[in-house]
C-alpha cells in the first residue's frame, strides 16, 4: 500500500515561460502549474566538495583546522511531511508533440545533512560536526527544464541543454545557500546564504503526463513526472543527477503523492490563507522547539513567532497559483 505524504512545502512565487521551437500544428499537451517533490536517492551519490571552498581554519574555534573533504550527503525534511526538495512550476506550459519548451520556477526547498559528521582537528582534540544544507525560505533558486515532448504525446524528455541555442536555454539552477555545522554538544555555527552554485542536469532523462504506477494523485494535481517514462507498463521515476561546482544531488520523483502548490501560510491545507489559519497560529504563538507547518512555523524555524504571522499577514487571502 502506498505511503500516504502530504505535500506540504513551501512555495513563494516564480516567473514561468514557454518556448515553442517545434514544427507548427502538432499535438501539444498543457503541461499544468504545481510542485514537484523530490526525495534524495538513497546510496545513489550527494555530495559537498569543500575542496574548491574549504571550511575556514578557526571557524569552530582558536585552533580548529580548515575542511578540504568531500562530504555525502542524504536528505534531511525539517518535519517528516516535507520532502528533500521541491521544485515549483507555477504557471500551465505547453509542450508541443516533437516540440521544445523551457519551464522555468524556482526550487523552493531543499534539505540535506551529512551521511556521518566530519571531524574537525581542534588542536588538542578532535570535534564531531554534521553538516546541514539548506536554502533559505525568502531565498528560493531559479532555474528552469528544458524540454522536448514526443511524438506520441505520453510525455518526453527534460534536456541537458537545448541543441543549437545559447546556453540560457540548458536546464538548470542558481542556488544560494546556507550551511549549518552541528557539533553533537549542541552548538552549531551557520556560513551563508553567501555560498552559490549552478546545478545542471548531467544527462537526458524522460519526463510523463501520467503518473507513476503507484502514484495517489488528487484531480487539480499537476501533470509533470519529472523522470516518469509515459506510455511505459511501471512508469517508475528515474534519478535526476545535478552537478555543481561545488554541490551534486541525486534526486527522485515522490511516487506516493503529487499535489498542487500550497501557499505560504496556508497551516490547514484547504488551499487558502484565512482566518482559520490565523487562529492556528494565535494558538501556538509563543512556541519556542519542536513547531511544525501545520501549527503555523511557516519560516521552518522551529519555533511560531512574529516572523511567521508577517508571512500570515502578506498572503493573508492568498490562494494557490493558479
Amino acid at each position: 500500500m502506498p505511503r500516504l505524504r502530504l505535500q506540504s512545502w513551501i512555495c513563494v512565487g516564480a516567473l514561468v515561460a514557454a518556448l515553442a521551437v517545434g514544427a507548427a500544428g502538432a499535438a501539444a499537451e498543457e503541461v499544468r502549474a504545481g510542485c514537484d517533490a523530490m526525495d534524495v536517492v538513497a546510496g545513489a551519490g550527494s555530495w559537498i566538495d569543500f575542496s574548491a571552498e574549504p571550511i575556514p581554519a578557526g571557524l569552530f574555534g582558536p585552533g580548529s583546522q580548515a575542511f578540504t573533504g568531500i562530504v555525502p550527503l542524504e536528505g534531511m525534511p525539517i518535519w517528516m511531511l516535507q520532502p528533500d526538495a521541491s521544485f515549483r512550476r507555477p504557471d500551465d506550459v505547453t509542450v508541443g508533440a516533437g516540440q521544445e519548451a523551457l519551464i522555468q520556477g524556482e526550487l523552493t526547498t531543499l534539505n540535506l545533512v551529512s551521511v556521518s559528521p566530519i571531524a574537525i582537528d581542534m588542536g588538542f582534540f578532535v570535534a564531531f560536526f554534521d553538516v546541514i544544507i539548506r536554502i533559505p525560505v525568502d531565498q528560493p533558486a531559479l532555474g528552469q527544464w528544458a524540454v522536448r515532448g514526443d511524438a506520441e504525446g505520453l510525455g518526453g524528455t527534460i534536456l541537458r541543454d537545448l541543441p543549437g541555442t545559447d546556453p540560457a536555454a540548458d536546464s538548470f539552477w542558481d542556488i544560494a545557500y546556507e550551511i549549518e555545522f552541528a557539533e553533537t554538544c549542541g552548538c552549531s555555527w551557520t556560513q551563508g546564504p553567501d555560498r552559490s552554485d549552478r546545478l545542471t542536469l548531467a544527462a537526458d532523462v524522460p519526463f510523463s503526463f501520467d503518473p507513476p504506477a503507484e502514484a495517489m494523485t488528487f484531480a487539480d494535481s499537476s501533470n509533470f513526472f519529472p523522470g516518469g517514462q509515459g506510455g511505459r507498463p511501471d512508469r517508475l521515476p528515474l534519478p535526476l543527477q545535478l552537478d555543481g561546482a561545488v554541490l551534486h544531488l541525486t534526486l527522485e520523483l515522490m511516487p506516493d503523492l503529487h499535489l498542487p502548490s500550497l501557499v505560504m501560510g496556508d497551516a490547514d491545507y484547504d488551499l487558502d490563507v484565512d482566518l482559520d489559519d490565523f487562529v492556528i497560529l494565535k494558538r501556538n504563538f509563543g512556541t519556542l522547539t519542536g513547531a511544525t507547518w501545520e501549527m503555523g512555523d511557516f519560516d521552518l524555524t522551529g519555533s511560531v513567532d512574529l516572523d511567521d504571522f508577517v508571512i500570515l499577514k502578506n498572503n493573508f487571502g492568498a490562494a494557490p497559483v493558479p
